[in-house]
């Protein structure tokens, strides 16, 4: 499905996404919204609110890039006012089989997480040969992969404060939850709740 999807309330569509990350970008409307592609040249865009909120029901499946799926466009009434709110609800598709990306497709971001499993493969040759009594190999850093957890970890919860955002409707926009999660962030740093690793 090339060219720009459209969802009707109600009506799943079947996609298989390029990246389930979708890509910020600038929103006519002012601010930014996500963009997502699909692996057949498709392309949908979500406010900035919706596509969090989408990104995080994908990564709660532990959804893959190139796994088909169905997203449908539901209207929600809010426990809080009894206004009408548009979410996008996404479904595995059972028995389906993922499809990869062709290289020219990949966007960077895949090239790069590639170059990395890659040169993670390497390292792990290179350890499997040091064990064999062949080269030692360097040192392990532990304070790495002490930050790389305490990355995830922040990833992690600036997500579930994204997610917790939607509650209000589109009140608290995601630009200033950015700004509240950074703040708490530095001053939990400053008052020393957060460990180097």
């Amino acid at each position: 499905m090339s060219g720009k999807i459209n969802f009707e309330t109600g009506v799943p569509v079947t996609v298989t996404l390029r990246n389930i990350v979708g890509e910020a970008v600038d929103s006519r409307f002012g601010g930014f919204q996500y963009c997502f592609r699909t692996v057949d040249g498709g392309v949908f865009y979500l406010s900035d609110t919706g596509g969090a909120l989408l990104m995080a029901r994908l990564r709660s499946m532990e959804l893959k890039p190139g796994e088909p799926i169905t997203i449908t466009k539901t209207s929600v009434s809010s426990i809080q006012t009894g206004r009408a709110t548009i979410e996008w609800v996404p479904r595995r598709i059972e028995g389906a089989e993922a499809v990869t990306p062709t290289p020219a497709e990949a966007s960077l971001l895949e090239r790069q997480l590639q170059a990395s499993l890659d040169e993670a493969q390497r390292k792990k040759a290179a350890r499997a040969t040091a064990a064999a009594g062949e080269t030692a190999p360097p040192p392990a850093e532990p304070a790495l992969s002490g930050l790389v957890a305490q990355t995830n970890a922040l990833i992690d919860a600036y997500a579930a404060a994204i997610k917790h955002s939607a509650r209000y409707e589109g009140l608290v926009k995601a630009e200033d939850v950015r700004s509240i999660f950074l703040s708490a962030v530095i001053n939990n740093a400053k008052q020393g709740n957060y460990r180097a690793a």
